[in-house]
């Protein structure tokens, strides 16, 4: 990836300024030879598992529950073009997280997928994923971004009277992956969990959310 590690700080820095330099920053992401991927979900929508994970570790296990979602489509994108596990390092950002329970719940996933599509993580070497600091990996910057976004888009706060902003994504949609055929990008570059209609979106949020289930027409 042609990424300047000058800008991936500017892309960190861009998060704390105001509305404008934000969009500017994240239309220059399209200008970059990468490839995002994310994930969308709703605590509500799984409350079967928040029931199973309930307890001191209850942060610790929806983190790995939705990273694994993550991986799952980074794999997916690998099974589709055969690129190798060896071919692959997975970088999260160091915080108080414990990342061999992160590495442990991969590694059982690969040994027991919960479904067809978990079966993509026998390529995700668990050994492979490690966490640093954005001073040592400017690329997190960008991960940031394509988080951000995310969020912002889908998240109705009361700090945003339940407006969520979706500019920063819509900037940034076209570099999620899509399906080569069809060019959908849900289930694809992004997972929304559970899906949008049992996330109980309405309004412009389902609306914007449908755009990413898109087919492309023949």
């Amino acid at each position: 990836m042609n990424c300047e590690p000058s800008l991936m700080l500017r892309l960190c820095i861009a998060l704390m300024l105001s509305h404008l330099k934000r969009c500017y920053f994240a239309r220059r992401v399209m200008s970059l030879r990468v490839l995002l991927f994310g994930v969308v979900s709703k605590k509500a929508t799984i409350e079967d598992y928040r029931k199973q994970i309930e307890g001191d570790k209850e942060k610790q296990d929806y983190y790995n529950k939705c990273a694994g979602y993550l991986l799952e489509r980074v794999a997916h994108f690998m099974h589709y073009e055969n690129i190798g596990s060896d071919q692959l390092s997975v970088i999260f950002e160091k915080k108080t997280h414990d990342y061999q329970r992160l590495r442990n719940y991969v590694r059982q996933i690969r040994i027991t997928p919960f479904d067809r599509r978990a079966n993509y993580l026998s390529r995700i070497d668990p050994l492979c994923i490690r966490a640093e600091g954005k001073k040592e990996e400017p690329l997190l910057g960008l991960a940031d971004l394509a988080s951000f976004s995310i969020y912002q888009a889908f998240a109705e706060t009361k700090s945003n009277f339940a407006i969520p902003e979706q500019r920063y994504l819509r900037e940034i949609k076209d570099k999620f992956w899509k399906n080569p055929e069809t060019g959908q990008i849900a289930n694809h570059g992004i997972k929304f969990i559970k899906g949008p209609v049992n996330m109980k979106l309405s309004g412009k949020t389902s609306d914007f959310v449908m755009k990413f289930y898109r087919k492309k027409e023949a």
